[in-house]
């Protein structure tokens, strides 16, 4: 009974044959040409069997055969090369020996042997158009070098698998297709093929594998310059390390299970091709890339720190939730829309999907073609962005729902970044660099009141938000000249965080109450920034929470009646301080006031820190004093003595003081018609050393005492006589 030969898939667009008789004319796909080999590959199995049936035994096989390298070629077909003959269907077959090297090459026909073991120094090389067929239950060991094509022949050629066969040992198994289809180098499906490679194995080169099943604890290394090793068909395994290195290209066409594994771009590229990789990681170094094409869908995996992902022009990536949340963690960068292009390209989410890490999506679209990268809706789509996590650049996030605990930085110049869709911000919505992002159904946002999240505008940058914001309980942060937030317009009423930096300014169209935080930075060297202003059109009232004004306040009038003014700049009006506390400086300095008012329940904090370093209110006009002051001294400082500290300046204090002074030890107050002095004077030191006129004096009176005292005993004498 002879052998058939096998056909494999070959290249993308024909069939080419191995061995002698060629193949079918006809254009066949991978799974159209896997299941024409299966058929011609059970015919193989089914002779082994009856060859097995005639030798009187089910189980029996021809014996044990070992390349002897004993013929003057090296090729299989040499009788004289085998102890016992040529081998037959289903023969063990051995080559080399740790000590010998031996490289025969499979020259002329096919086989289906059982086991193949390949020595240490030791090789097989099989030739273009053949093939070898490994039977189930089969294994190869390999600590040599096997080479499948050797002279890159754009000819069919491969080891096949049929049922389950165990791949093990310490060499190589190396494709050699070149630039060649795929098919002239092919590990292939034999029949109901299963293929593990062990831990310790590789697979390398240029080619495909095309087994129904793949399990790899080994290495699959896509090593060959300028050439692709594919993967397709079948349901894979990685436990281990898929690269693509030296220039060549890893394709991954079907479903992988990567949990464990790593697959990975160091020097080469790797392909994503459709199908699905769930768990494990990818990762990219030396500047080396991961690219998407064709729908690949992405279930539980991490990019790692660094690394590199691009969804190529035209293409979309699937990260799909099933049943449960999936977890996509992306610490590396994801690009949409690698050139570009004129092309929807975007990332698809279907069902609930959590986005985590600390790396980035950035969204490349070209111009004002917003969907040419974008994050859509692939189904029922719930996308949440956590915290660390950012989405960045010029395009769209189209999904039903979508909730950001990270940032959203439109930071394309001259270009938008669309939210259209039901989304909520617990992070940082962001418009940098001179781009726009525009925000709808934002939950934040209602009834005029913004609660939640972060919105920064930066210099030359513009933030568009639903509606008129006239309460803010969020955080709003202006960072820079001409930013424009047009939402927020009307606000009269802060109960969150308002920041103006790095010389922003914001005009009210009237007045302004502020219960949380309200800042104001002053002029910047490097990077050069001028002082930053908030101009309130009418009163600005504080109930609680904190002013830190280091820049310009522009308000006629401001009512302190709760929470703290601190800073070092200034605010041009009257302060009414009736129930706040004047903290000027920043840690410490001096804060300029148009005017003030203490009411008898006002505060004024004062902070001493050297003799030319301490706390100081300058009011340009009247300063009518009461209420408490409090002074305190740094932990670093002791005041020397006789030291004076000028804490008020006014233009004039009308006779008026503080009701209340909280001193530090040894201090005392005084007034004069324009300004509040602060006067140290040690009392409590040791007592005076005396000088010596003063011990010149005490030790006269110390004669005359001594004289006094013999005078008296002279007369007791005398008496006594």
């Amino acid at each position: 009974m002879s052998i058939p030969t096998f056909y494999s898939t070959g290249s993308e667009n024909e069939a080419a044959s191995i061995g002698k008789k060629a193949a079918p004319s006809h254009k066949r796909h991978s799974r159209s040409g896997t299941r024409h080999r299966r058929a011609l590959a059970a015919c193989a199995v089914a002779a082994a069997t009856a060859l097995a049936a005639m030798a009187g035994s089910p189980s029996a096989r021809a014996a044990t055969t070992t390349w002897t390298d004993g013929a003057s070629t090296q090729i299989w077909s040499g009788s004289g090369n085998w102890t016992g003959g040529i081998p037959a269907t289903g023969s063990d077959v051995i080559i080399g020996s740790p000590a010998t090297f031996s490289s025969p090459s499979l020259d002329d026909y096919s086989v289906a042997i059982a086991n193949l073991t390949v020595a240490a120094n030791s090789g097989l090389a099989i030739n273009a158009g053949v093939g070898l067929i490994i039977n189930s239950g089969g294994s190869i060991t390999d600590n040599g070098q096997i080479t499948v094509n050797t002279t890159a022949a754009n000819s069919n050629t491969g080891v096949g698998i049929s049922g389950s066969v165990t791949l093990q040992g310490t060499g190589s198994l190396i494709l050699n297709a070149g630039a060649s289809g795929f098919g002239a180098a092919e590990i292939y499906d034999a029949g109901y093929s299963n293929l593990t490679q062990d831990a310790g194995h590789t697979i390398s080169g240029a080619g495909q594998i095309s087994v129904d099943a793949f399990t790899n604890n080994g290495v699959v290394d896509a090593n060959s310059s300028g050439n692709t090793l594919r993967l397709i068909s079948g349901a894979f395994t990685n436990t281990n390390l898929m690269e693509g290195t030296g220039g060549g290209t890893l394709q991954l066409n079907s479903t992988f299970t990567n949990t464990g594994g790593t697959i990975e771009a160091n020097g080469g590229t790797v392909l994503l091709n459709g199908g699905t990789v769930t768990g494990g990681t990818l990762t990219s170094v030396s500047g080396s890339e991961i690219d998407e094409e064709n729908s690949t869908n992405l279930v539980g995996v991490t990019l790692s720190i660094g690394s590199n992902l691009y969804v190529l022009d035209g293409n979309n990536l699937v990260a799909n939730g099933g049943s449960t949340n999936d977890v996509i963690t992306n610490n590396g960068t994801i690009t949409v829309n690698k050139g570009g292009s004129n092309l929807g390209t975007g990332i698809g989410i279907s069902n609930s999907v959590e986005l985590a890490g600390t790396g980035s999506i950035v969204l490349n679209a070209n111009g004002t073609a917003l969907g040419n990268a974008n994050i859509f809706d692939n189904g029922y789509s719930n996308l949440t962005q956590d915290s660390g996590h950012s989405i960045t650049g010029t395009g769209e996030i189209t999904v039903n729902s979508f909730t950001n605990n990270g940032t959203v930085n439109a930071n394309s110049a001259g270009n938008t970044l669309a939210i259209t869709k039901s989304n909520t911000n617990n992070g940082t919505y962001e418009a940098s660099n001179g781009g726009t992002l525009n925000v709808s159904n934002l939950s934040n946002d209602s009834g005029g009141t913004l609660t939640g999240g972060t919105y920064e505008v930066a210099a030359n940058s513009t933030m568009i938000l639903p509606g008129s914001i006239t309460v803010n309980d969020g955080n709003i942060i202006l960072s820079g000249s001409n930013t424009t937030f047009a939402a927020i317009t009307p606000l009269n009423n802060n109960e969150g965080g308002f920041h103006l930096i790095n010389g922003a300014s914001f005009t009210t169209q009237g007045d302004l109450a502020n219960s949380g935080t309200i800042e104001t930075t002053g002029a910047t060297i490097s990077p050069s920034a001028a002082a930053s202003t908030l101009t309130v059109a009418g009163t600005f009232t504080q109930t609680a929470g904190t002013t830190t004004d280091n820049g310009v306040i522009n308000t006629a009038v401001m009512n302190l009646e709760g929470g703290t003014l601190a800073g070092t700049g200034s605010v041009s009006g009257r302060v009414n301080n009736t129930g706040g506390v004047i903290s000027p400086g920043d840690a410490p300095g001096t804060l300029t006031l148009g005017a003030l008012t203490q009411s008898s329940t006002g505060i004024v904090d004062i902070l001493l820190a050297s003799l030319t370093s301490f706390d100081q209110l300058n009011v340009l006009g009247s300063a009518t004093l009461n209420g408490t002051l409090n002074v305190s001294l740094a932990a670093s400082f002791s005041a020397p003595d006789h030291s004076t500290f000028d804490i008020l300046k006014s233009l004039g204090l009308a006779g008026t003081t503080f009701s209340s002074v909280n001193l530090p030890s040894d201090f005392s107050i005084s007034y004069t018609a324009t300004d509040v002095i602060l006067n140290y004077i040690n009392n409590t030191g040791p007592s005076p050393v005396p000088t010596p006129a003063s011990a010149g004096l005490l030790a006269l009176g110390a004669l005359g005492l001594l004289a006094s005292r013999q005078l008296v005993v002279r007369k007791r004498r005398r008496m006594s006589a």
